[in-house]
């Protein structure tokens, strides 16, 4: 055996070994070049989208330097690019946290100068009132919405990363937004995002969860009523960048 297939055996063992994922319900395909380790693949959720990606990296594998993410997940329904950038820039509308930032979404290419070069028209949809102001450009391709510009806060780029998540027949999102002026994003602001998105989720009774963080590691305790609400919260949790883990500890009460 190469020391290639012994690096994808150990990943693979890993994902196997954790409860939160089901590699006959979401066959996930692993593979190695150079130091780098890719995921590819469609899952059934965003919780074993991140999970997997995460307990990788957590393991530190010997011979891995870089990790590539090309999981996507499983759609609920069909739905076409420019419905899904339509529906996320109206929820946004809605959302009067983001009533200090500009709101662009891709309309189309067009034509530029220069052989094969194209340029990107995006259709504004909403002027920034106030300072500090943002600007958040959105784009929607075969499924996948990408974020980009900048924001105010950290809560301001995890509450739209989610909400892009929320969207029903997305398969990916990449929150490529900065926070402006520039900073380390703290454990505190992860929990305050948090505890702002549990509050905006309506699938979600944000008063009977706990939230606690120690090393980026998030653990929810408290209560439920369901397990698709338990297993909603989780994936709230899981859609904020620079989480180490979820430990989903909280109950379920009928």
């Amino acid at each position: 055996m190469s020391i290639q297939d012994d690096i994808i055996k150990q990943a693979r063992a890993i994902l196997e070994y954790d409860e939160r994922i089901n590699l006959h319900r979401s066959p996930i395909e692993i593979s190695i070049r150079n130091g780098t380790l890719m995921l590819a693949g469609e899952v059934e959720d965003l919780t074993t989208k991140k999970c997997a990606l995460q307990l990788l990296r957590n393991q530190q594998l010997a011979g891995v330097s870089t990790f590539v993410d090309r999981l996507t997940v499983r759609p609920t329904e069909q739905r076409g690019d420019g419905a899904l950038r339509d529906t996320l820039c109206r929820a946004l509308l809605e959302e009067s946290t983001f009533r200090n930032c500009t709101l662009q979404g891709r309309a189309k290419e067009v034509a530029g100068q220069g052989q094969g070069f194209k340029k990107v028209d995006f259709e504004t949809w909403q002027q920034a009132d106030r300072e500090p102001s943002g600007l958040v450009q959105i784009s929607v391709e075969e499924g996948a919405v990408i974020l980009e510009g900048h924001v105010p806060s950290p809560s301001h780029k995890y509450l739209i990363g989610t909400m892009s998540w929320w969207l029903r027949g997305g398969r990916n999102v990449e929150n490529r937004l900065e926070v402006v002026p520039a900073r380390e994003e703290t454990e505190e602001e992860l929990v305050d995002g948090l505890r702002l998105i549990l509050e905006k989720d309506r699938l979600v009774e944000a008063d009977q969860i706990r939230i606690d963080i120690r090393n980026r590691v998030i653990t929810l305790t408290g209560w439920v009523a369901t397990e698709e609400e338990k297993g909603m919260a989780e994936a709230d949790a899981w859609c904020l960048s620079g989480v180490a883990d979820v430990v989903n500890q909280i109950e379920v009460r009928k």
